[in-house]
């Protein structure tokens, strides 16, 4: 895979250069055929002209004039390096061997070198030094052997002029060099960040020895992007990039291949580690002017393997990373089961409108149960795909592909429709719906309005449906996302901040927005009976949300002792929700739930 990439003194700058051009016998035709017609059309215009003189003038003429010529239309028409070299050599000694059969033209000889070297040292320096030695040596010799008139102070005019034409050639090599590294600069590197680039990152795995490949997708980065501006999400990149740079150190390269996509190419130390230390610089908070703002980052990771070229490498990193982006597990190392996952996904992606057309897309629905007595009050809407191939699939396994491809306002509204629906069914025994909304949805000025519209649709008064946003996607309150939440509260729908107490939420922001439950999150509440910090957790904000006059409630009730230990020790936690519960189901199977714990009016499908 890996290659030395050749560069430096063996490229020449001259326009139309090709790099992979090789000798060509058809050249030397090309070249002769010039010079023929170039020599037969100046022998003509000479016999034309007898008031030139000196036959052996017009035959030196002759010989020599279609020197320049030839070589100018030469290497503008054929290009190939080995063409110029070999034809400024020979023109070189052409000009020679006529100085020495004809003495008499020496100066003649003398100027079209010089004229002739003055052409090359600005196109090349290799053929100048080669040329310019040949052309000093051999009228050198003519003058000896001749003994031309002159000839002495010919030689030293054509030496002194030697120093200023390298000198010329030297300057204007240097030129067009710092020109094409401007040029190339900007090709391989990225203008925001000065990062490489994507054909940087591919000119560098050629040049270098690579262990692994890093994929890094930040997670969240479009929100903020859209919601504060193009210039506070330049500022977060620039940012981000310097922060990941300097967790890197010497270990490997770095390089913005997308909009919010970076990789790395790891020369030393463990991918892995690397990979970690990557994920905590994305995650820490930065400050935009006087906002904090922090993302996530998804980040795979693909290690270099015998006979595995750059673009397989890359592209083994890139399904890891879109792998862990899925399963939001944060790092993922590409295996062979990442490719088959990469393929589901993009057979997915295929299935997602027809998915909507025919109805496949569907709530699953989990009670919420009041703490104190047990009575269902509540269910939570899940979204699932039941796909006619693949059965049903869990949201993990689709979400961020049917918002990725742009049904996410499609999503929404199927989300909403449906929940309407049961809540208008629920309606007569008191029982609300609640649903989730993604960050990006709450960035759709039209989402109160789609909730609206499926309320009167079926008839449901607003305050039978909850919105639930997660605590990590409640952004700043002069966002777009607020104004959504300040009209959905309008609506008269209730808000809860899901998973609380896994973000950054401030209790400035939780008393300015519209809220109106916290769901404590899973994770906490289904370990808090072993372990004393989860407990402790639990607690406090069981007693911050009774404080703020909000309804609690605690997820991941896995067992029905984590409900007795809540009464026992008196926690302010009003509804509990989890598998302890119920698992979520269908809602046929939700209606049949409903009438086995507690016959009801439940309307019927």
């Amino acid at each position: 895979m890996h290659r030395q990439s050749a560069d430096g003194e063996g490229v020449t700058i001259a326009p139309g250069y090709d790099m992979d051009s090789r000798w060509d016998p058809a050249l030397v035709v090309r070249v002769v055929w010039i010079r023929a017609v170039s020599s037969v059309a100046l022998g003509i215009t000479c016999a034309l002209l007898p008031a030139l003189g000196d036959t052996r003038f017009v035959i030196a003429a002759l010989l020599v004039a279609p020197i320049p010529t030839g070589s100018f239309i030469v290497h503008r028409v054929v290009h190939p390096d080995r063409v110029l070299a070999v034809v400024t050599v020979v023109d070189m000694v052409w000009c020679v061997v006529v100085a020495l059969i004809l003495p008499v033209t020496l100066p003649l000889a003398m100027m079209v070198a010089v004229a002739m070297l003055a052409f090359v040292a600005i196109e090349s320096v290799r053929e100048l030094f080669l040329s310019a030695a040949i052309g000093a040596a051999g009228f050198t010799v003519v003058g000896l052997l001749h003994e031309a008139e002159f000839w002495t102070a010919l030689v030293a005019v054509y030496l002194v002029l030697l120093p200023l034409l390298f000198f010329l050639s030297t300057t204007q090599r240097e030129r067009e060099l710092r020109h094409k590294l401007r040029i190339r600069h900007r090709v391989e590197h990225d203008a925001l960040t000065g990062l490489r680039n994507r054909t940087g990152l591919a000119s560098a795995i050629s040049s270098v020895d690579v262990d692994a490949v890093i994929a890094i997708d930040l997670d969240g980065f479009k929100d903020i992007n859209d919601t504060l501006g193009h210039k506070a999400g330049d500022e977060l990149l620039i940012a981000l990039a310097s922060r990941m740079d300097a967790a890197i150190r010497d270990r490997g390269v770095l390089a913005r291949t997308g909009g919010d996509e970076f990789s790395v190419l790891v020369r030393e130390g463990d991918p892995n580690l690397l990979a970690g230390d990557l994920l905590r610089a994305c995650r820490h908070r930065i400050s935009l002017g006087d906002i904090d703002v922090s993302v996530g980052a998804s980040i795979g990771v693909a290690f270099a393997e015998e006979g595995l070229d750059a673009d397989e490498l890359i592209r083994r990193a890139d399904l890891a990373m879109y792998e862990a982006k899925r399963t939001q597990v944060g790092v993922r190392r590409w295996s062979g089961q990442t490719r088959s996952a990469s393929r589901q996904r993009v057979s997915l992606s295929g299935d997602v409108e027809r998915g909507f057309e025919q109805g496949e897309f569907e709530l699953f629905f989990q009670p919420i149960i009041e703490m104190a007595t047990d009575t269902l009050v509540d269910v939570e809407g899940l979204l699932r795909w039941r796909h006619r191939e693949h059965g049903v699939l869990a949201p993990a396994e689709f979400l961020e592909l049917v918002e990725g491809i742009g049904h996410r306002a499609t999503m929404d509204r199927v989300v909403f429709d449906q929940a309407a629906e049961l809540a208008a069914r629920l309606q007569p025994r008191n029982i609300g719906v609640s649903v989730n909304v993604s960050a990006g949805s709450l960035l759709r000025s039209s989402v109160p309005q789609v909730l609206d519209e499926a309320l009167r649709r079926h008839d449901v008064v607003p305050q039978r449906i909850t919105v639930e946003v997660i605590e990590d996607e409640m952004v700043d309150e002069q966002s777009t996302a607020r104004a959504v939440l300040g009209a959905l509260g309008e609506l008269g729908v209730g808000i809860a901040i899901d998973d609380f107490g896994t973000g950054h939420s401030s209790l400035s922001r939780l008393r300015r927005l519209p809220v109106t439950s916290l769901k404590i999150d899973r994770s906490f509440v289904s370990s808090m009976l072993t372990s004393e910090d989860d407990q402790a957790i639990v607690t406090a904000v069981s007693h911050l949300g009774r404080s703020l006059d909000l309804t609690v409630v605690a997820e991941g009730v896995e067992d029905l002792a984590v409900r007795d230990h809540m009464r026992s020790a008196n926690l302010p936690v009003d509804r509990l929700q989890g598998f302890g519960i119920a698992r979520p189901m269908p809602v046929d199977d939700l209606v049949v739930w409903i009438d086995e714990r507690q016959p009801s009016d439940v309307s019927p499908v």
